[in-house]
């Protein structure tokens, strides 16, 4: 199986994490979502999420991380969606607040590494 993207795309979430972002329940600009990661540790500016975004620029894993994180979504969710279709990305009506809730739990007591958030 594989994940279409565009051709010279230098990351395939970008599309998805713009969704993610201007869905966020308090709809996030591009400069929110970077002084938010930046007050996380990863510092990017709003120039360095619109390339992200619009996949002008790589993507670490690493990255990846922060930006779930900063917009509060279901990694693995998002996943299967860009997986399974490349073009439909979660939306957050997709989610009843009790399954992200068990997700999340279950994910967190499933951490073997301390230093994982």
């Amino acid at each position: 199986m594989s994940i279409n993207q565009r051709q010279g795309a230098k990351n395939i979430w970008g599309p998805a994490l713009r969704r993610a972002r201007e869905q966020a329940p308090t709809r996030l600009t591009q400069v929110d979502l970077a002084a938010i990661l930046s007050e996380m540790g990863l510092p990017l500016d709003r120039s360095a999420v619109s390339r992200i975004e619009n996949q002008q620029r790589i993507l670490t894993d690493r990255e990846l991380l922060y930006f779930v994180r900063a917009l509060r979504i279901n990694f693995f969710r998002l996943g299967e969606l860009l997986r399974l279709n490349p073009n439909a990305v979660p939306d957050y009506g997709d989610y009843r607040a009790s399954d992200l809730d068990a997700e999340l739990r279950v994910a967190e007591e499933r951490t073997d590494d301390p230093g994982v958030w």
